[in-house]
């Protein structure tokens, strides 16, 4: 998953959670049926080329771990010359991404305390610049990075952290939804990026068109965190 990649403490939970799901093309066709009626057009009546683009993105939100569909993206101890390469990548762009955060927050490393520790407390543009990186590369190439820097460092990426107290009703609506906005804008990336544009680089109207995507398809049960 792109939330707080493969260290998280409720992996296991989440994982336990999608074990009794419908077979990985039944669920494409429904994202990818979805994601089509939102756009205003009808599956049966689209040309089979389309229905391939549409597929390609049920695809990529399944192999990103953004749907009820749970498979174990740990590569192991094989690892190919691809995933190398996508590892090599995402070294480069955590590299840019810790450079950003330190720029943002000069005094975050006094306290040891990341300042994105949960998504729920991510600042939009922090979160969005993560999603931008995280869905350049595969669940696998996150999984093996971060196994690589707890290694070389001693410490994981993500340390365990307590759960956030649950948010009172009366709280404002924002303060209700950020969590789920912040799973839509993880879901839009990974479509932004099937189709070649990066999340944080988009202008706000195909970014709300995009989030539109994502909050159908959470609605339906489709995609989620």
């Amino acid at each position: 998953m792109l939330t707080d990649d493969a260290t998280s403490i409720d992996g296991a939970e989440h994982a336990a959670r999608r074990q009794s799901v419908a077979p990985r093309e039944d669920l494409r066709l429904s994202i990818a049926a979805r994601l089509a009626g939102n756009h205003g057009s009808g599956w049966v009546s689209l040309s089979g080329e389309v229905q391939v683009e549409y597929l390609a993105d049920a695809d990529a939100l399944i192999d990103q771990g953004m749907t009820p569909s749970w498979v174990d993206r740990d590569p192991g101890d094989t690892v190919s010359p691809a995933l190398e390469a996508e590892v090599f990548e995402f070294d480069r762009s955590m590299e840019w991404f810790m450079s950003y955060l330190n720029a943002r927050h000069p005094h975050w490393r006094e306290t040891a305390v990341y300042p994105s520790s949960h998504i729920e407390e991510a600042d939009p543009e922090e979160w969005d610049a993560w999603v931008t990186i995280a869905v350049s590369v595969s669940e696998s190439a996150r999984i093996l990075w971060s196994r690589r820097f707890a290694a070389q460092t001693g410490e994981p990426v993500a340390a365990a952290r307590s759960p956030l107290p649950p948010v009172p009703s009366s709280a404002p609506p924002a303060a209700q939804t950020v969590g789920r906005d912040r799973t839509a804008a993880a879901i839009g990336a990974v479509l932004a990026h099937r189709h070649g544009r990066r999340w944080m680089d988009l202008p706000s109207d195909l970014r709300a068109a995009y989030l539109s995507d994502a909050e159908c398809l959470m609605h339906a049960g489709l995609a989620g965190w």
